[in-house]
């Protein structure tokens, strides 16, 4: 099973900022981990004890992904630089749009 990416858009903004070759990796880490399994293994992924809810963050480099995950989806909150990206505060937020309602339902074709 894949999960549904969501982004923030500071999370796109933030990911567009960062030099070519590190915003490549961070999307190729995002695409073959968080989209296949974004639970916490205690490596790569690892569950932020700091902040409140189910957020966790994917190793990429010196670089960290912020993300929360639920059934079927992961949301995108940040990705920044390691020594910068634990000064912000993070709140879990799940999606507002019903992800089933977007799976489930027929595209009509004219």
């Amino acid at each position: 099973m894949r999960f549904e990416l969501l982004h923030k858009p500071a999370f796109d903004n933030q990911l567009l900022a960062l030099p070519r070759e590190h915003a490549r990796q961070v999307n190729a880490k995002i695409q073959q981990i968080l989209a296949v399994d974004p639970r916490p293994d205690g490596v790569t992924k690892k569950k932020l004890e700091k902040y409140e809810g189910n957020i966790c963050r994917l190793r990429s480099g010196d670089y960290r992904v912020i993300y929360m995950y639920g059934d079927g989806w992961v949301k995108l909150l940040a990705v920044r630089n390691r020594k910068d990206v634990y000064q912000d505060d993070y709140f879990a937020e799940p999606p507002t749009i019903d992800l089933g309602s977007l799976i489930d339902e027929p595209v009509a074709v004219e």
